[in-house]
């Protein structure tokens, strides 16, 4: 399904104001949240979210890229087919963990219980899934807004709430509940597609097939964070854990781009495969577009003085200005260079993507042992900010499939801003 620039130009629009309303309520209530309940309650909800969205990464098999490129005959049975599997082997997974957590003997009650509340969720999001990938598809951007703000703000009710109630780590999780509710009601509302079982054999063989390696790929990066929660948790204790994922959630959240980026990256790449021309343009100008935008946002969120976190979450959370810089580092060269990963993946490339994903948990992982003996938790952000580095590697096996690429300027533009960020880590 081709889609006009005007289209596109329109639907681009939508999902940067979404995503900017979406951020600041998210942010907020991030923010809101962590501050009443304190690093330890928040890690442990920090560590429930970071397992919940690996398990249904899991359970995607790879496939969502590849719905984007079939035909629109073709696609509804796809994301029948997709919903099929998912829907079903999360279901399983859900179930298991649920029983499994009532028989592990642990200190830690809380963590448990938020475990299995979480884990109940994960049939839900599935179903969110299934009716986000279809809206995206049709480029139904006016829906997306209408149940993304809504689920925000759902969790901001619910998790506000309940963290005024000093309901401890309850208060996220009671919230994400909600949200994952309220998302799926208003899908129901908002969408003519109804998710439908079909198994259909042949079909789910060659979707499973195709979607393998991009799914080996996605669980290798994924395994970054489960990394970063078992060996924090472990080493530093649940409550360094909390700080290091109120900062991803800060930089998640202030990075509104991400999101439409994402979206647009792979509707458009998948479009285009065939369009080798088309393809190369949209690389080298979106290269360039979001090292410009991504250096400038990190920039300013790096740069941020410490009173003003000190003022908005209070003095529980003492570390978090001293690993941002760091971390913000990590998340400008991942965002900046993102189209190169939807590229390959439509391409089918899926070797070269493994062996950077490999190579960058390897260096996460050997940096983290050297460095947080020495700096504690400010060594796991260092081991971030130099494993992010790995993803330039993607951009040699695109020149290799695609030719000529006008990259240099984008290249140059990334030194400036990665030195300037890294320059208020070191200060």
């Amino acid at each position: 399904m081709l889609f006009s620039s005007h289209q596109i130009r329109r639907a681009y629009g939508f999902f940067i104001g979404k995503q900017i309303i979406s951020s600041v309520l998210s942010l907020g209530s991030a923010v809101l949240i962590a501050r009443e309940i304190g690093p330890e309650a928040y890690g442990t909800y920090f560590i429930c979210i970071t397992a919940l969205e690996y398990l249904v990464q899991a359970s995607q098999f790879g496939i969502p890229p590849f719905l984007y490129r079939k035909q629109t005959e073709q696609f509804e049975r796809a994301l029948n087919i997709f919903f099929t599997y998912s829907f079903c082997s999360i279901s399983f997974i859900s179930f298991f963990i649920f029983i499994s957590l009532f028989l592990i003997p642990f200190q830690k009650t809380e963590l448990l219980l938020a475990g299995q509340m979480m884990a109940l969720v994960l049939p839900v999001q599935i179903v969110a899934q299934a009716y986000r990938i279809f809206l995206e598809k049709h480029l139904q951007a006016r829906s997306l807004f209408t149940i993304e703000l809504s689920s925000q703000l759902a969790f901001l009710i619910v998790g506000g709430f309940y963290a005024f109630k000093q309901s401890g780590y309850l208060a996220p999780v009671l919230g994400f509940w909600a949200q994952s509710v309220v998302m799926v009601l208003f899908s129901i509302r908002l969408s003519v597609y109804r998710p439908s079982f079909c198994f259909a054999g042949a079909e789910a063989r060659a979707l499973l097939h195709n979607g393998a390696p991009v799914v080996l790929v996605s669980l290798v990066y994924g395994a970054q964070a489960l990394l970063l929660t078992f060996v924090t948790s472990l080493k530093l204790g649940v409550s360094d854990t909390g700080e290091l994922g109120l900062v991803r959630r800060i930089i998640s959240r202030a990075s509104f781009l991400q999101s439409p980026n994402t979206r647009l990256s792979n509707i458009i790449c998948g479009n285009h495969v065939t369009n080798q021309e088309r393809l190369r343009h949209f690389i080298s100008s979106n290269l360039y577009l979001n090292t410009l935008a991504f250096g400038s946002l990190f920039l300013i969120l790096a740069w941020t003085p410490s009173r003003i976190f000190e003022t908005i979450l209070g003095t529980k959370w003492k570390g978090v200005h001293d690993i941002l810089p760091w971390l913000s580092f990590a998340a400008f060269i991942n965002s900046s260079l993102y189209v190169l990963n939807s590229v390959l993946v439509v391409l089918e490339a899926h070797r070269p993507r493994l062996v950077a994903a490999l190579f960058t948990l390897g260096v996460l992982a050997m940096a983290a042992a050297t460095l947080m003996p020495l700096y504690g938790i400010k060594g796991w952000a260092m081991a971030e900010a130099a494993a992010s580095i790995t993803t330039l590697f993607l951009l040699r096996d695109i020149l290799l499939r695609l030719g000529h690429l006008e990259y240099a300027k984008a290249l140059f533009t990334a030194f400036i801003f990665g030195s300037l960020i890294l320059l208020r880590a070191f200060l």
